[in-house]
């Protein structure tokens, strides 16, 4: 032991040298490579700036030929002085013309240092010819005066850091020295033999006293152990063997449930869906004595739908079953969608949500749908257990040793939670107490899921809080998440679809074979389900959006289907009686004639991987919201056309978001840095709508939108103008003249943008179909 000390005492000392050699080495450094040339760099700027404030007179002076105003100027010139040295700035400065002719100025300065030179070119301003160039010699004593400073502090600060170094070094063997006393006792003792320890000096007496009772202590502690392990090993193998056998139970539970999962969804969707449907009808028929009871229908079964798919998720996770669907996300994007559904649910209860996150957080590799839900149970129980207070999301990364982390904490001022409660929080259907229950509701799983979803990320979360003070949850998550390989293994399993008798009897029909024939002005949606009622509900739904439906209940019915009608989009249910959805996606897409149909997939759990890998352009799912339904229709029908926007702003970023979201609706993104750009892209490919930054450089909004008026082609291109300004109400009125609408910078949502760009581009569609004249149009004349 006394060896050991020694080394301590070695390698600290070892250790503090080095810290001191790093910090010589990084204050040099940093010297070397940073402060000298940003200094040096600084005061060639100010060279280089000093003669722009006159070079728009010298022009004006060379170019009217009045040379004595030029030999002003450079009087002037010589008179700039520093105010640190009381020199003059000016060492030399030269004024040479095109003609032959120079004048030239100079300060006599004592200095051994060469001047910092600047040079800089006149140009006639009504013809833009070269009349000269300007040559500068600017005094570089400042420049030296400081990095002569520089450099002493740096000398003071490396003395300062190794008489530090010295002075701790000498604290520590003061302070290691009675151990080491200590420690060459101890290495003679028998610990089996009963001894004292010798009586130290009394200036280090209580330091010694208090390591040998640790140390005395530790010697009757282990006989004692020896004693209670034999116990507790007896213990533990019973409690192991109770433990198993509980195991197996509910993963036997677990398992039925994932196992039930379709048939448990199957029946609840055709409840919400006919009691949303009936509704509707309801409404219209003006029976309002039916719509309160037809509402309470659907509310109680969209909650009986959302337990039971908590209860199947849990058991899933518990059965093994629970996959990873991991893709690239921007938390930023995220998190904003997240609070828009959570901000509408705070009001209720008089909460403030704020959102503490910056911009450039970047993205990580996580499943979206499992991070959404978990974000959403916390927020949710935040705003929940909290009324007239304020629940704050912050959003960061950390570096945790050689890993990057993301954090999401949620902090609310609520009703908090007592340690007891805090010990079960995490437990499968745990509440605070019946009381919480009771005024509450809720089944405690949520809680459950998030923790088990975040572990199976690879992240945790984390709990603080105090009864009546509120609470802190953190979710810690990976950047980059790694799916396990069991997961990874049986998804890709999944992919691998065998050929059946069905497939193998499908070819490409003749085109004389096909007796169907569309109307031109209605396009057709092929629904492949082999529930009956999930079908009827979609087709009545989607009828009324003045679309054809065709059902087929089979996965032959459909292949046959899909080769005769050739529909404009499929809606394709994964689970088939007699074939696995995504086999029909795998023959669409291995047919030349089929592969630019879009396939949306429904199912009953996110396989959005599974289904974008295999060629799907959307996924949704299961119970259907028609909401969604008809806007992905709508989305997938549009692509055909691609729809143009041309967004102009000189902020990449804003381009590259903008470009995000509107790709995502299915517009085509056209993208201009600056108005000059934005007019080379209108004439070579007019666009439908545009999306223009009012300050911009080169050419800024206003002079964009005064070119585009000369244009008879380019005055009907509806404009949205996005601007930081704030504008008056005599600004707000012209500018509303020459644009279809103002959006202030700041102020607005991206859904905000998505939605403008969506109603004026239906709108000028709807103006081109009513302009459109068919050839058997025979309304003309009367």
């Amino acid at each position: 032991m006394n060896k050991f000390f020694s080394q301590i005492t070695n390698k600290v000392t070892v250790f503090l040298v080095g810290i001191m050699v790093f910090v010589m080495l990084a204050i040099s450094t940093h010297w070397v490579f940073i402060m000298a040339p940003v200094i040096k760099d600084g005061e060639q700027t100010k060279a280089d700036l000093l003669v722009t404030p006159y070079t728009r007179l010298i022009e004006q002076s060379v170019s009217s030929n009045n040379l004595n105003q030029v030999e002003e100027i450079l009087n002037h010139l010589l008179l700039l002085k520093d105010s640190k040295l009381n020199q003059p700035m000016v060492v030399n400065i030269r004024v040479a013309l095109v003609t032959g002719e120079v004048i030239e100025k100079s300060n006599r300065i004592n200095s051994g240092y060469p001047p910092f030179i600047a040079e800089t070119p006149v140009f006639d301003s009504l013809t833009s010819m070269l009349l000269g160039k300007i040559h500068l010699e600017y005094n570089s004593e400042l420049y030296h005066h400081l990095i002569d400073d520089a450099e002493r502090r740096l000398y003071i600060a490396l003395v300062a850091v190794i008489l530090l170094i010295l002075i701790v070094q000498r604290k520590i063997s003061i302070l290691l020295k009675p151990l080491n006393v200590l420690a060459h006792y101890l290495e003679s003792v028998d610990i089996n033999k009963a001894t004292t320890v010798p009586q130290p000096r009394k200036k280090m007496a209580m330091e010694i006293t208090q390591v040998w009772q640790a140390v005395n202590q530790l010697f009757s502690r282990l006989q004692l152990r020896d004693e209670q392990l034999k116990l507790e090993h007896e213990a533990a193998q019973n409690a192991l063997k109770q433990k198993l056998e509980a195991e197996s139970a509910n993963k036997a539970k677990s398992q039925f449930l994932a196992n039930m999962s379709h048939e448990l969804r199957t029946p609840l969707n055709a409840i919400i869906g006919y009691s949303e449907m009936l509704k509707e009808e309801v409404t219209d028929d003006s029976h309002p004595n039916l719509t309160n009871d037809l509402a309470k229908i659907y509310t109680a079964g969209k909650n009986l739908l959302s337990l039971i798919n908590d209860v199947l998720d849990l058991s899933k996770i518990e059965a093994g079953k629970m996959q990873l669907y991991l893709e690239d996300v921007k938390v930023n994007l995220l998190v904003d969608e997240v609070m828009n559904i959570i901000k509408p649910l705070a009001k209720k209860n008089d909460n403030e949500v704020v959102l503490d996150s910056t911009e450039g957080i970047g993205t990580i590799k996580v499943d979206i749908m499992k991070l959404r839900q978990s974000l959403l149970n916390l927020l949710s129980n935040a705003v929940k257990f909290t009324t007239g207070g304020k629940i704050v999301l912050r959003v960061y990364r950390e570096l945790i040793g050689n890993e990057e982390w993301i954090k999401f904490v949620v902090k609310d001022t609520g009703i908090g939670l007592s340690e007891n409660q805090v010990e079960n929080l995490f437990d499968a259907f745990s509440q605070a107490d019946m009381s919480t229950t009771r005024r509450y509701g809720g089944t405690g799983l949520g809680l459950t899921i998030s923790q088990k979803f975040c572990r199976l990320m690879g992240g945790e979360i984390t709990v603080e809080s105090k009864l009546g003070k509120g609470s802190v949850f953190t979710i810690s998550l990976p950047v980059h998440i790694k799916e396990p390989a069991e997961a990874k293994a049986e998804r890709e399993s999944e992919g691998q679809l065998a050929d059946t008798s069905a497939l193998a009897r499908a070819r490409k029909p003749d085109r004389r074979e096909v007796k169907y024939e569309r109307r031109s002005k209605t396009s057709t949606v092929l629904i492949v389900d082999d529930d009956p009622m999930a079908c009827e509900l979609q087709q009545r739904h989607l009828s009324r959006q003045s679309y054809e439906v065709i059902c087929a209940e089979s996965g032959e019915d459909a292949i046959r289907k899909i080769n005769e009608l050739l529909p404009d989009v499929i809606l394709l249910d994964v689970m088939l009686a007699d074939m696995s959805g995504w086999q029909v996606l795998t023959y669409v897409k291995s047919q030349s004639h089929l592969v630019h149909i879009p396939v949306i997939m429904l199912t009953m759990i996110n396989e959005k991987t599974t289904a974008y890998s295999l060629g799907a352009t959307a996924y949704l799912t299961k119970p259907i919201d028609r909401e969604e339904l008809t806007t992905t229709v709508n989305k997938c029908l549009r692509k055909a056309g691609q729809e143009t926007i041309l967004v102009i702003d000189d902020d990449a970023d804003a381009r590259k978001l903008a470009r995000l979201i509107l790709e995502n609706d299915g517009y085509s993104i056209i993208e201009a840095e600056n108005g000059y750009l934005g007019l080379m892209r209108v004439a070579e490919r007019i666009p439908s709508v545009i999306l223009l930054d009012l300050l911009m450089p080169n050419m800024n909004g206003h002079e964009f939108l005064n070119e585009l008026e000369l244009n008879e082609r380019w005055q009907d291109i509806p404009v949205i103008a996005l601007t930081a300004m704030e504008l008056d109400e005599n600004d707000r009125r012209s500018l509303e003249k020459r644009v279809s609408v103002i959006i202030q910078k700041g102020a607005y949502s991206i859904d905000h943008v998505l939605n403008t760009v969506r109603e004026i581009s239906s709108k000028k569609q709807q103006l081109e179909t009513q302009n459109v004249k068919f050839p058997d149009d025979k309304s003309q004349g009367g």
